[in-house]
């Protein structure tokens, strides 16, 4: 009978989900879940002469507006405080309104982004709204897959 040595990187080969404690929302899950981006969207160069960055990963949406050269102001909102979030199109752009439980009513306002990807941001945001309030685990589904299934999720309207 063979004996099974345990090393720290036999740990890190395994799949979460095949790890003791794997489903829970220990430390080491949460920061590796939030190192994961599902969609990172910009403003249009020309229009803002600095542009801003919305940045969607599993547990946040960070917006990061810069203000000057290598000056920015970044904006941390967990998916459970935002409470609306819609898209305003014209012809050309885009806008995306933000309101969260935080900001005193007044929702945050992100202009000149590309119509195809506010709608998906919009979409995006609001499946992983609706699948944290279900309760459902994200943690064990393909990016490119959960991405899918989330702007699916998002796009009852």
């Amino acid at each position: 009978m063979k004996s099974k040595s345990k090393t720290i990187f036999s740990s890190i080969k395994r799949p979460l989900k095949n790890r003791k404690n794997g489903n829970k929302n220990t430390l080491s899950n949460i920061t590796r879940d939030s190192t994961i981006i599902l969609l990172k969207i910009k403003t249009v160069f020309p229009f803002t002469l600095f542009p801003d960055t919305i940045v969607i990963d599993l547990h946040k949406l960070n917006i990061i507006r810069k203000v000057f050269f290598l000056t920015y102001r970044r904006n941390s909102i967990n998916h459970e405080d935002i409470l609306n979030i819609t898209v305003a199109t014209a012809p050309l752009f885009a806008t995306l309104r933000i309101t969260t439980r935080f900001f005193s009513g007044k929702p945050i306002v992100i202009l000149y982004l590309k119509k195809s990807e506010a709608i998906l941001a919009k979409r995006v945001v609001h499946g992983l709204i609706v699948a944290h309030r279900k309760g459902v685990t994200l943690r064990d589904i393909e990016k490119e897959t959960l991405l899918k299934k989330l702007e699916q999720l998002g796009s009852s309207e």
